[in-house]
C-alpha cells in the first residue's frame, strides 16, 4: 500500500524516539534569565565540550547530548526557564511566546519535556524537547524549531467542513476534534486542519487544506 509522508510527519517521528507524544496546555511564564552560548556549554561540562550535531542546510544546532542548563529541572516550569537560557542556542528570540508545554514523559532514569512551536497561537510541526536525568540536570537537547515560518493564519473553511470533507472521502469514523496547523511540504508552509480517523481501513490521519479545502497529505495505510 502506497504512504504519503510530509516534513511534519517525519519530525513527529524523530521526537517519538525521545518520548514526546499528546498534548497539554502552554508553560506559565518564567523569569528573565541570562541566554547560554555554545561555548557557555564547556564550562558546564567540566572543560570537555558537549556532542553537537548541527543541520546540514541552515548551520543551526539540532542536538546537544551533554549538560546543557544551569537551571535544575524539576517541572514544566523550570523546564521553561531552561528554554529561555537556551533560546540563543535553539535560535528563538521569544521561548515563552512561541513554545508551549505538551507532556512529561518518564523513561529509565530520566524525564523529557516535550514543548511544541505556535505561530500567531497556531500549532505547527516544530518542536523541542528536553531530557533530565533523576538530579535534575537537563542532559539532552533535541531542537525541530522552526525559524523564518509566514503564512497567514485565517481559514477559509471551518473545522467542521473539513471534517465533513474527511467523511465524504473515507467514509471513517474522526477521532477527537480537528486541529489548525502548520505543516510545510519542501520549502513551502501550508495551513491545514490535522484530523484523526478510526477506520483501521483508512488513513490513519489526513491534512485538510484550509484555504481550499483539498486533501493535502495522508498518513497510515491508504488503500489502493
Amino acid at each position: 500500500m502506497d504512504r504519503t509522508k510530509l516534513t511534519a510527519v517525519l519530525l513527529a517521528a524523530s521526537l517519538l524516539a525521545s518520548g514526546c507524544s499528546s498534548k497539554s496546555e502552554s508553560s506559565s511564564e518564567t523569569e528573565s534569565v541570562k541566554p547560554l552560548t555554545v561555548s557557555d556549554l564547556k564550562d558546564l561540562n567540566d572543560g570537555e565540550s558537549p556532542e553537537i550535531e548541527y543541520d546540514p542546510v541552515s548551520g543551526g544546532v539540532r542536538s546537544i547530548e551533554g549538560k546543557v542548563s544551569t537551571i535544575k529541572v524539576g517541572d514544566e516550569d523550570d523546564a521553561a526557564e531552561a528554554l529561555e537560557e537556551l533560546a540563543d542556542i535553539i535560535g528563538i528570540s521569544a521561548p515563552d511566546n512561541e513554545l508551549r508545554f505538551r507532556i512529561r514523559n518518564s523513561g529509565k532514569d530520566e524525564f523529557t519535556y516535550c514543548f511544541d512551536q505556535y505561530y500567531k497561537d497556531v500549532h505547527t510541526f516544530g518542536t523541542v524537547a528536553l531530557s533530565v536525568d533523576k538530579d535534575g540536570n537537563v542532559t539532552r537537547l533535541l531542537n525541530r524549531y522552526v525559524p523564518n515560518i509566514d503564512i497567514d493564519v485565517t481559514p477559509n473553511i471551518t473545522g467542521e467542513q473539513a471534517v465533513n470533507i474527511a467523511k465524504s472521502k473515507y467514509e471513517a469514523g474522526i477521532d477527537g476534534e480537528p486541529e489548525l496547523t502548520i505543516i510545510r511540504a519542501g520549502k513551502n508552509f501550508t495551513l491545514v486542519w490535522h484530523i484523526y480517523l478510526t477506520d483501521i481501513f483508512y488513513p490513519d490521519e489526513v491534512y485538510i487544506n484550509a484555504k481550499n479545502g483539498n486533501i493535502d497529505s495522508e498518513t497510515g495505510p491508504i488503500p489502493d
